[in-house]
């Protein structure tokens, strides 16, 4: 629930507008000990996807046990590092409450010691059991949603623009109904700031072998999940190197 459900939301609930909507995908981040990425997502996976700069892009035979230890302390740094530039160019204090990624560690900080005071040290731990089982669920779907797609690079640490060709897409309706279309990723990288029931399926983005559960459990098996996708990715860059030939 704190995972596969919590965390899907909170991902719809971070892109929208309205200031009541990105605080209560904040809270729910909060409730599962990674606020920070609310901010890594937004202002740095959305920008840096399919570059080497972006630590949520899995790389061609990367397995995920790999990718998890790398995606979790690059995003921690990104977020980090996005939020301190945001409050220099506004002339404010890099280390005060305005900093969202420290005020965010201070309540989740909070919510543990009340846990720990209301309830006991046990449940506090179930809390961070909890935590790491949803970072777990959601850096996993991560994982597969950008395996092996880059972006060219046209000039030095310059890019060409996101394409539909840069997220997997999946079209299975249980899919869409248990994770608010996640799995139509693609629009959702090229039109962020649509809300989900608004997404689309997108001609020319790659599909997934199968749905989001199943991809899962395959990730989590590397000589399968390789055997599986390295020959669609190498297809898929073949074809498109195919076009200017």
């Amino acid at each position: 629930m704190a995972g596969a459900i919590g965390i899907t939301y909170s991902h719809e609930l971070i892109h929208r507008k309205r200031i009541w909507e990105r605080l209560a995908g904040e809270l729910l981040l909060i409730s599962v000990t990674y606020h920070h990425w609310s901010v890594e997502h937004v202002h740095g996976h959305h920008r840096t996807v399919g570059t080497p700069d972006d630590p949520a892009t899995a790389r061609l035979g990367e397995s995920f046990f790999a990718f998890l230890p790398r995606t979790v302390i690059g995003g921690l740094i990104s977020s980090w590092k996005i939020e301190t530039s945001r409050l220099q160019r506004r002339k404010r204090l890099t280390y005060g409450l305005s900093n969202r990624i420290i005020s965010g560690i201070i309540l989740q900080i909070v919510i543990y010691v009340l846990v720990i005071f209301v309830v006991g040290w046990e449940a506090s731990i179930c809390l961070a059991v909890i935590s790491f089982i949803a970072i777990f669920q959601l850096e996993i779907v991560n994982y597969f949603e950008h395996y092996g797609l880059q972006r060219v690079e046209i000039s030095p640490g310059r890019y060409e623009p996101v394409k539909a060709m840069h997220s997997w897409d999946d079209g299975r309706k249980v899919s869409g109904y248990f994770l608010a279309n996640l799995q139509r990723h693609a629009d959702h990288h090229l039109r962020p700031g649509i809300r989900y029931n608004d997404l689309k399926l997108i001609d020319g983005a790659p599909r997934l072998p199968a749905g989001y559960a199943s991809m899962l459990i395959l990730a989590l098996i590397p000589p399968i999940w390789f055997s599986i996708m390295n020959p669609r990715v190498k297809l898929l860059y073949a074809k498109e190197a195919s076009k200017y030939l």
